[in-house]
């Protein structure tokens, strides 16, 4: 190994590597929630592999799809993966260089070096695996290798040993080793442990261990880390063996999921220098205690979550020293900064926040399966976003009355069913008041009760709908949140702009009113629970002159609950998707439904086309039986003339159908069918039986 290294990280080693995406994680990514393949989302392409060199980066500006790589001199050539050799799976990538990709064994790259493998044989147990050196290739087909994947090795349990091929002429090799790890060519840099082994001591002069050097090392027990060591990067002892950790006073930062299920991992020492730990960085590990220095500046979120360390909060097995003053832990496990909760780190089922704090922090308590009340204190004026999201046994929460600003998604799948708010609100974020989360198939309940102040001059109720003023297009109000518990429910004239999930899981709807000057309707803002049974729609401007159209919702699957689909705007305001509405009547299951809509459709034919208009009348033709006993079994005479007005309703079906109700003895089935013959100029001549 190259005993010259530098003793500060380059920039290109300070940036957290790019992992390599599968193809199915291409075609996912926005379903993707990974920090890591950010920037991939962002930039739309993002550069795959560990960078091995030291201050150089190849570059590999991979396409959406993942499968070419884009070449300096302006030609692409595909990622595919081949085989060489050695033993290794590799692809070539960016200026035409080879990146390893998996070890899966070969004759050439494996050597039974008897010397080297002899003293950890003997530490495996009789007749167990024989140890392998293996010879990692620095250039393939004269091609330099320039990159690793991580976790090369892994599925190898026998290499015990690896050395370095002959490297490219003229060519300084990419990566170095000691024969168990391999590191950057100056050695400040630890890539990925290669060999399994027990115990493993990390170089002095390493500045960092990349994301992902140490992960799922199951073998790996103790690791000793030098005084240079700098920055233990994301996920890198995920998953491993560790039962014990010393971090010494040179290490300021520990990443995110850096120690993440670390099941035997007992004790780590924090040595006063660190100055931040990630994410989950110890989430589900096995740490009993943890003492944390003064020089701590930045605790991630969920950091110690799943411990046993988190469970024994009450007793003390979390202690942040007392001269930190940007940090501390009160005996209920709530971690702050000044005035601010930044998080709820017990496991209590109730929760006092401290005096005098004016703002819970943004997820300060976000899935937190052990909270059933909090208690804030008057002092607080803010609720960041996410605060309580995903506290699924969260059922009280009383808002103090100096609360300004309520963040986005706050109280997001919680069980809070009352909520008061208070006249000094002045702001709430999108779908912070959406206890049920926003999936239109979720089973919790919304909100049952929603008191608001009435003096509050921000926001007000009319209708069963929370608006805000000021809030919509050109000084235009924005309906919120439907609070109920109106069934019959009128947007109101101020408001032109309806937020995401206004309506979401409302389901004592029974008709709503439209009017025809909305600006904005935002993503699943008429996404209901249930289908409104009548829509009153006010049209912009005049069609086939008609103002205003009523419609009967059948109530269908989800797909057809959308009402954000049937409703739009336009420059000129509310658009109605006639063909959408028809598309949906024609698609109901229940004939109850059905028929109604499909007549006052023909009634007032507003933007009917030929087609649906055919449509129609082939189904009632063919039910003109069952139609004709539900509407006459009413006492809908109306709906009787339409049918036969459109030429759907026979004679001699309602010759039928009049009998079947005069010896089954429905009076008002046989009264509704006599009028209509006679209206229809059918009746016999002699008595009159009409009512």
């Amino acid at each position: 190994m190259n005993t010259g290294r530098n003793t500060q990280l380059n920039s290109a080693e300070q940036e957290e590597f790019s992992p390599r995406l599968s193809p199915v994680e291409l075609r996912n990514l926005q379903l993707i929630n990974d920090p890591a393949i950010a920037g991939y989302h962002q930039g739309g392409r993002k550069p795959f592999g560990i960078h091995v060199g030291d201050g150089e980066q190849v570059d590999l500006s991979a396409s959406p799809s993942g499968n070419v790589a884009h070449l300096s001199d302006g030609f692409e050539r595909p990622m595919v993966e081949q085989t060489c050799s050695q033993g290794f799976r590799y692809s070539v990538v960016g200026d035409g260089s080879i990146r390893l990709d998996a070890y899966i064994g070969g004759e050439d790259a494996v050597t039974e070096d008897v010397e080297l493998c002899e003293e950890l044989n003997a530490a495996k147990e009789a007749g167990a695996l024989k140890g392998v050196c293996v010879t990692i290739p620095l250039a393939v087909e004269g091609r330099p290798v320039a990159q690793l994947e991580p976790g090369l090795f892994s599925a190898h349990p026998n290499v015990l040993r690896v050395r370095l091929g002959e490297p490219l002429q003229g060519v300084e090799p990419a990566f170095s080793t000691d024969g168990l790890a391999l590191y950057s060519a100056s050695g400040s840099r630890l890539l990925q442990l290669a060999a399994h082994c027990a115990r493993y001591e990390v170089l002095e002069g390493c500045l960092e261990i990349a994301p992902r050097a140490f992960d799922s090392a199951a073998d790996l027990k103790r690791v000793e880390l030098p005084q240079s060591l700098r920055v233990i990067g994301r996920l890198a002892f995920a998953k491993s063996g560790l039962q014990a950790v010393e971090l010494p006073p040179s290490v300021c930062e520990v990443g995110e999921k850096a120690f993440y299920s670390c099941r035997q991992l007992m004790a780590c020492t924090f040595s006063p220098g660190l100055r931040e730990i990630g994410e989950e960085a110890f989430a589900n590990s096995g740490l009993a205690r943890a003492f944390l220095p003064a020089t701590l500046e930045k605790l991630g979120a969920a950091a110690f979550n799943g411990t046993p360390a988190q469970r024994r909060m009450a007793e003390g097995a979390i202690i942040i020293d007392e001269r930190n003053w940007q940090l501390s832990l009160d005996e209920g496990g709530g971690l702050y900064s000044g005035g601010v909760l930044l998080e709820y780190l017990g496991c209590n089922r109730a929760y006092e926040v401290r005096p005098g704090t004016w703002r819970i922090g943004d997820a300060a308590c976000r899935r937190n399966p052990y909270l059933q009340a909090v208690v804030l204190p008057e002092s607080v004026g803010e609720i960041g976003e996410e605060a309580f999201r995903g506290c699924r046994n969260l059922e009280y929460l009383g808002l103090p009355e100096a609360l300004e600003r309520i963040g986005a998604r706050a109280f997001m799948d919680t069980r809070i069913r009352e909520l008061h708010l208070s006249k000094n609100v002045l702001y709430i974020g999108e779908s912070a008041l959406l206890v049920q989360g926003e999936s239109p198939q979720h089973n919790a309940r919304p909100l049952a009760k929603v008191e608001l102040d009435p003096n509050n001059i921000f926001f007000y109720v009319e209708s069963g709908l929370l608006c805000q003023r000021g809030g919509g297009s050109d000084g235009g109000d924005a309906c919120v949140l439907y609070v109920g518990p109106d069934n019959i429910v009128r947007i109101p004239n101020a408001v032109n702009r309806l937020l995401p999930n206004a309506m979401s899981g409302a389901t004592g709807i029974d008709e709503l009113y439209v009017h025809g000057h909305l600006h904005s309707i935002c993503r699943d803002a008429l996404t209901v629970a249930r289908s409104i049974p009548v829509l009153h729609v006010e049209f912009a401007e005049v069609l086939d002159g008609y103002e205003r159209g009523d419609f009967v919702v059948p109530s269908l699957s989800a797909r057809y609950r959308v009402l954000t689909n049937l409703l739009t705007t336009s420059a000129k305001g509310t658009v109605f998707d006639f063909d959408y509405y028809d598309s949906w009547v024609s698609n109901a299951t229940r004939l109850e439904e059905f028929a109604p809509a499909a007549l006052q459709r023909l009634a007032k034919p507003v933007r009917l086309s030929s087609r649906s208009r055919e449509v129609y009348l082939g189904i009632l033709r063919r039910k003109q039986v069952q139609v004709c006993r539900l509407f006459s079994q009413a006492g809908n005479m109306g709906a009787l003339e339409l049918m036969c007005s459109q030429r759907v309703l026979e004679r001699a079906t309602v010759e039928a159908e009049l009998q079947a109700a005069t010896q089954a003895g429905q009076a008002q089935a046989t009264a509704c069918l006599l009028e209509l013959k006679r209206r229809q100029g059918w009746a016999a001549g002699g008595l009159d039986l009409s009512l």
